[in-house]
């Protein structure tokens, strides 16, 4: 009897699984980010950009997965670093003209793969708002800096730091707007990557095209 409820539990799910309208999109977009990096390099980068690339399935017209690459990059602010850079000197004993002084580099750049679970509420026939929410892993590297000093190179200005992968977690809310097969979106995500003492935090601003497969 056992076996027989679970055989017919299996045919029910597959039924199920078999008749739900499956639905795919693929999509890609670019936009503007917004960090919020540890306190310790936090006044040296502001905003970033960058975009990435999408794909999604529907299981339902509310529930779906997404995987998402994405790529931001934030350059570093050269005037906060030279003055940095000043006042070190200073505290030392040293006096340099900060006129004289380049600095190129120590640009953060952010690689993430994440899945996603979605929540849409079509409003319309074309107009759909909804949430994500998922977990991914990051890379996060510091491009190599490169320090002058009245056009001479400083020793071992041009060394890099390595790049990290750590996990993290992102939070999200959009709206896509449908033309057939083809649509648009726009969406604010909050993402957290877990990197040591101090969290990594960015919230990229994306708008971008998607095709209904």
């Amino acid at each position: 009897m056992k076996r027989l409820l679970r055989s017919l539990l299996v045919l029910v799910l597959f039924s199920a699984v078999a008749s739900a309208q499956l639905r795919y999109e693929i999509g890609a977009g670019g936009g503007l980010s917004v960090s919020s990096f540890p306190k310790d390099i936090k006044d040296f980068y502001s905003s970033g950009f960058g975009g990435g690339l999408q794909g999604e399935l529907m299981f339902t017209r509310n529930l779906g997965m997404r995987l998402n690459v994405d790529y931001l990059a934030f350059p570093s602010n050269k005037d906060k670093l030279k003055d940095a850079s000043v006042a070190a000197a200073a505290a030392e004993g040293h006096v340099i003209n900060g006129s004289l002084l380049d600095i190129k580099g120590l640009n953060i750049s952010i690689l993430g793969v994440t899945m996603n679970a979605v929540g849409k509420i079509p409003v319309t026939q074309s107009l759909a708002p909804y949430a994500i929410a998922g977990v991914g892993i990051y890379a996060v590297s510091v491009s190599d800096a490169s320090i002058t000093y009245q056009g001479q190179n400083i020793p071992g200005s041009g060394t890099g730091l390595p790049s990290t992968t750590k996990v993290g977690f992102d939070v999200g809310v959009g709206t896509e707007l449908t033309f057939g097969v083809v649509g648009l979106y726009i969406e604010g995500k909050y993402t957290t990557i877990l990197t040591e003492n101090n969290n990594t935090n960015h919230f990229p601003v994306t708008l971008g095209v998607f095709l209904n497969l």
